[in-house]
């Protein structure tokens, strides 16, 4: 991963040890810049502290993002071995505001949206930046065709941050997969 600023988080799953995720900011930022070029192609944003562990985690799933105002996203989820869905996933997020200002919301829903034929083709995220206020909602497009790298699938995204569009990654890491 180059050398740009590290923006960091921690996922806390149930039954599990933490594992940390950063982001460099430069690599994030240029997502922007490689809008057009397919998803195997762009660098990888991010990097864990180890490996999760497999034995508990079925899939690890990271969205990497910037939007036109120039904010950033990251978000890592862990989903349990023998999970049915999302709902028991451990989600984390970060945004940096088009300001430069660093949040790490209390709480992130991710959710999935499948087509007919059971590929993943819309995401939607909701952060909480406390119990008590309204969720930033951030929505996700799928566009083209997953990307496989050793078993590991990364497909672009087109995104929609309360009005604003942004360009990202999601990247799909099975148990399994180097």
């Amino acid at each position: 991963m180059p050398s740009g600023e590290r923006l960091a988080l921690a996922l806390e799953p149930a039954d599990g040890s933490a594992l940390g995720v950063e982001w460099d900011e430069d690599v994030l930022r240029g997502l922007g810049a490689a809008r057009q070029a397919a998803a195997g192609e762009a660098p990888r944003a991010w990097r864990l502290e180890r490996e999760p562990d497999w034995e508990r985690t079925s899939a690890l799933r990271l969205i990497s993002a910037v939007f036109d105002d120039g904010a950033l996203l990251g978000v890592a989820a862990l989903r349990p071995r023998g999970a049915a869905g999302h709902d028991a996933d451990a989600v984390a997020a970060l945004l940096v505001s088009a300001a430069g200002d660093v949040s790490r919301p209390h709480e992130a829903l991710l959710s999935t949206e499948y087509g007919p034929d059971g590929t993943a083709r819309r995401l939607g995220l909701e952060l909480y930046e406390d119990s008590a206020g309204p969720p930033i909602r951030i929505v996700a497009d799928i566009v083209g065709e997953p990307h496989e790298d050793t078993g590991a699938k990364r497909t672009a995204l087109t995104l929609r941050m309360e009005g604003t569009p942004g360009t990202g990654l999601h990247e799909l890491i099975p148990a399994g997969a180097p």
